[in-house]
């Protein structure tokens, strides 16, 4: 079977550096400069990550705006010794579940795959172009639609790995101890994820032929 004729997405644009912890110490000694600079280079991915567990933009925006403030108002219980982006992601996931949870809009088995308008949201057009892992080979404009299908037929906890994948910047470890799940349990679940959709996308494409 032919491979989707289509050129790969690159990797992650945002790349941990160990100023993030110098950032978030001069955070935690009440510059408010460095928060900025933290707020500007991980409110994007971190929006696109809420919205692809909300389905929902202004949701998305005001979990954001909760998760930063947590992230100000908390700062003096950062772990200078820990990863900062791990620190981020854990309060993002956190946040974005307990919201849902005292809302009642987290479903059991899968998120919601549509806005409150009833229309279907697409995981990739919210992703900038430059900002996939390069362990996530996904297929670039041309089949966003039929990318989003399949995606859209994981089971939830494969999406949740997946989302976390593109767009935090986190090991496999870090994203094991997130879920609560073993290192090779998560390179397990992504290469699955990945043949997945590599033979969903293959099929679809030439269903359409």
């Amino acid at each position: 079977m032919d491979k989707p004729p289509a050129k790969l997405l690159s990797k992650l644009n945002v790349l941990f550096t160990k100023d993030d912890n110098i950032l978030m110490k001069k955070v935690k000694g009440g510059n408010n400069e460095a928060y900025v600079k933290l707020f500007n280079k991980y409110k994007r991915p971190i929006m696109n990550y809420i919205y692809q567990m909300t389905k929902n933009q202004s949701k998305a925006e005001e979990i954001a705006q909760d998760v930063f403030l947590k992230i100000f108002t908390h700062a003096s219980s950062y772990d200078d010794k820990k990863k900062f982006s791990t620190w981020l992601w854990t309060i993002a996931k956190n946040t974005t579940i307990d919201y849902l949870r005292k809302k009642k809009e987290i479903l059991a088995d899968d998120y919601a795959n549509y806005d409150e308008d009833g229309k279907k949201s697409s995981m990739i057009d919210s992703i900038p172009s430059k900002e996939l892992s390069h362990d996530i080979k996904i297929i670039e404009a041309s089949e966003k639609e039929i990318v989003q299908r399949c995606i859209d037929k994981l089971a939830s906890s494969q999406k949740e790995i997946l989302t976390l994948r593109i767009f935090s910047e986190l090991s496999y470890q870090e994203i094991a101890e997130m879920v609560e799940k073993s290192t090779s349990a998560i390179k397990s679940t992504l290469n699955r994820v990945k043949d997945s959709l590599t033979v969903c996308v293959q099929n679809c494409l030439l269903e359409s032929k």
